[in-house]
């Protein structure tokens, strides 16, 4: 298994939120309906629209959407609906990977690189879902039992951002965030907060591990994830 959770921990919650707005916002369009914002945090939605180039990307991903044909904005309904549960993907090689179209795939990149890069920072979306990243990784980084300690979530065996004594919380240095599932090869998963974890400075620089710690198969017209060498030596067992 990956580095376990404490399970009293919350996920972040600017990264759920997104991540909800992210999968209603697919599945509304590729049915035509309306957005639901009931199903995200008040007012996530009215700051996302007041930041132009987030607009610019959502609108880009309708262009794409519009062009599909009926069975593929099906697909794409599906797999928004079925992107969930990250951790099972990455420990049970048969769970089939939700993927979308082609012809969406770099629209649905670039959106879901911005909302986690840049939409996540802004004032209003932090208002709306309640906290920012850092707000998260405080709570994260807290000592057991309230968090998982400054350990890198990804290997468990290196501290994450150095400590400074005599220093707030809030002006601690944070380390970086990273994908599980690689957002370039999955942008259904780029704001899943099972997906994102603080990772440690070395695994940070092993950059490629993402390509060999879970790598992809086509198994009956289906993309699952299998065990490898580097899968086993980061605890994907």
């Amino acid at each position: 298994m990956l580095f376990p959770m404490h399970q009293g921990l919350a996920a972040s919650f600017v990264f759920t939120g997104l991540n909800a707005f992210l999968l209603q916002y697919l599945q509304a369009t590729a049915t035509g309906t309306a957005l639901n914002e009931t199903a995200l945090p008040a007012g996530l939605w009215a700051a996302i629209q007041a930041n132009q180039k987030t607009i610019d990307l959502v609108e880009g991903v309708r262009v794409a959407i519009d062009n599909l044909d009926d069975n593929q904005r099906e697909a794409v309904y599906l797999a928004a609906q079925d992107a969930h549960m990250v951790r099972q993907l990455l420990t049970d090689p048969t769970s089939a990977i939700p993927m979308v179209p082609e012809s969406l795939h770099a629209g649905l990149k670039a959106l879901g690189f911005h909302l986690y890069s840049r939409t996540s920072d802004l004032v209003g979306v932090i208002g709306a879902c309640g906290e920012s990243v850092q707000d998260h990784y405080i709570r994260y980084s807290a000592n057991p039992p309230a968090g998982n300690g400054r350990v890198c979530g990804m290997c468990g065996t290196e501290y994450l951002a150095q400590w400074r004594a005599n220093v707030a919380e809030g002006d601690q240095w944070r380390a970086p965030y990273d994908h599980l599932l690689a957002k370039d090869s999955y942008p259904l998963f780029a704001l899943h907060p099972e997906n994102l974890l603080p990772v440690c400075r070395t695994c940070m620089k092993r950059r490629s591990w993402q390509r060999t710690f879970c790598t992809t198969r086509q198994v009956s017209g289906a993309n699952h994830l299998i065990r490898g060498t580097s899968a086993q030596s980061h605890g994907c067992q």
